[in-house]
């Protein structure tokens, strides 16, 4: 049979074999993409979903979620008056409730409140341990001491705003606002022993993973790249935040910038992490550099989910630009409010609270706390890292509220007993792991990897508390509640 002609005359602009950059797109391909629906077809029918399961807030519902002074057994009419006098008489307010022109401060506020379900002072707050960073800022004169405007800027909202709206993060504040936190640890290269994440926001028990190695490693030396690479050595599986941790990492981290080490006690709660709009922009950076295994976007760009979000909503969403200023007054006393009650309820005399992470009096070992040299692994805890479990416990530790935040895990996050990690030779490829023991390659860091069978229950610990922290309430947050420094 005589070989194939090709008309390669029909086919003037195929450069295929002489420049392998330009991109053929095959038949089928070309086939599916054209039988996908429109931009506008789609945005349409995204317009009747919203309006059927997010529709906009009622002036009743926005009320609702808005803070309230109740007078209680433990916030007394007196504190009330005394809050609002001292709210009254800060020099800041009038700072704090300018909008400077800041033309997204409104879109950002609205978009929270009905697709967070919470103003935005409040992620961008105590509640989820951020501040903004407001040393960009001008400098304006309070009682002749210069300080900076703490008023957000209109770039900074406008970031968030993207972000707010990604679908990373299901809808949840808790979600956006850790990696938010890691952008900033990775930037100040954190080395705090501080228990972190403070809660898991998230069905992905990498967070859970990354509590444990943290409150068991974080000697005050640990870098959170070392860390996080643990938390995959342990885990095993992929994850969609580690892999986005990872690529934070290559945007932000900076190994030559000063150690934070600020004290604090072993395993105490997270300090506050102040944003900038660059940390925000690095995040967005990050979420638009995810790929599948086929090099694929696994998300839409962020300013293009936005935008389109905008479009899909198209709804005049409440508060009215004139209420909005009365709303947000009522938002950032209410994070002040919360603030008193937890440092009148610290102030109470009573029992001794035991300090996070220290051993009851009368326990012989603290399963959650760090091995001293010298001193005896515990059952389920690795003396080093890179180091083989005793046993298939998981590390217990004790969270704020006093619940067991890693005896829920499954045993995925021990390591495999016929896994060599002590260094010998194994058909696997090894990295190294930052004790210097040969361990498995991250999944992130190998995306052909095979997905394990092993993934199991997935733990959830939502839990609540009420912070409580000692010493004087600084009225002045938006200035002074900022725990890190660039």
């Amino acid at each position: 049979m005589p070989p194939r002609k090709t008309n390669r005359s029909a086919r003037p602009n195929d450069h295929s074999d002489s420049d392998p950059d330009v991109l053929e797109i095959p038949a089928d391909v070309q086939k599916i993409a054209a039988s996908q629906p429109e931009l506008p077809t789609i945005i349409k029918e995204a317009r009747k979903l919203i309006k059927r399961k997010k529709p906009a807030l009622t002036a009743q519902q926005l009320q609702e979620m808005l803070p309230r002074g109740d007078i209680d057994a433990t916030w007394t009419a007196q504190d009330e008056q005394d809050l609002q006098q001292a709210w009254d008489n800060d020099p800041l307010k009038p700072y704090l409730l300018d909008e400077r022109g800041n033309k997204h401060l409104q879109p950002l506020w609205r978009y929270t409140m009905r697709f967070m379900g919470m103003p935005v002072e409040e992620i961008i707050g105590p509640k989820f341990n951020l501040a903004y960073d407001n040393s960009s800022n001008e400098m304006i004169d309070i009682n002749g001491r210069e300080v900076h405007h703490p008023n957000w800027s209109a770039k900074f909202c406008e970031k968030l705003l993207h972000l707010a709206s990604h679908p990373m993060w299901l809808e949840q504040p808790g979600a956006m606002t850790t990696c938010i936190q890691y952008v900033v640890k990775c930037r100040t290269n954190d080395q705090r022993q501080m228990r972190w994440p403070k809660e898991n926001n998230t069905s992905d028990k990498f967070f859970d993973v990354f509590q444990s190695v943290n409150d068991t490693f974080q000697d005050g030396t640990k870098t959170v790249v070392e860390l996080r690479k643990e938390v995959n050595r342990r885990l095993r599986v992929p994850s969609l935040y580690s892999r986005l941790f990872a690529t934070v990492e290559t945007l932000a981290f900076r190994a030559m910038a000063g150690p934070l080490r600020a004290p604090a006690a072993v395993h105490s709660n997270v300090g506050m992490y102040a944003v900038s709009t660059e940390d925000l922009t690095r995040l967005m950076k990050a979420l638009d550099q995810q790929t599948d295994t086929h090099g694929l976007p696994l998300h839409r760009p962020t300013v293009f989910t936005a935008a389109a979000a905008k479009a899909a909503k198209k709804s005049y969403d409440l508060p009215r630009a004139s209420d909005l200023a009365n709303a947000r007054e009522r938002v950032l006393l209410g994070i002040r409010r919360d603030q008193a009650k937890a440092a009148k309820l610290a102030a109470q005399p009573g029992p001794q609270q035991q300090p996070v992470g220290e051993p009851q009096s009368g326990d012989q070992s603290d399963p959650g706390s760090l091995q001293q040299p010298g001193a005896q692994a515990q059952p389920g805890i690795e003396p080093q890292l890179g180091g083989q479990p005793q046993d298939d416990v998981p590390p217990e530790s004790p969270n704020q509220g006093g619940q067991d935040v890693h005896s829920q895990l499954d045993q995925d996050i021990t390591i495999d007993q016929e896994d060599d990690l002590m260094g010998n030779e194994s058909p696997v490829d090894y990295g190294d792991d930052f004790m210097g023991n040969n361990s498995p390659i991250a999944p992130e860091d190998d995306h052909m990897g095979d997905e394990s069978d092993r993934i199991g229950a997935r733990a959830r610990h939502n839990s609540t508390h009420t912070e409580r922290r000692k010493g004087k309430v600084d009225l002045h947050f938006a200035n002074n509640m900022q725990f890190d420094t660039r």
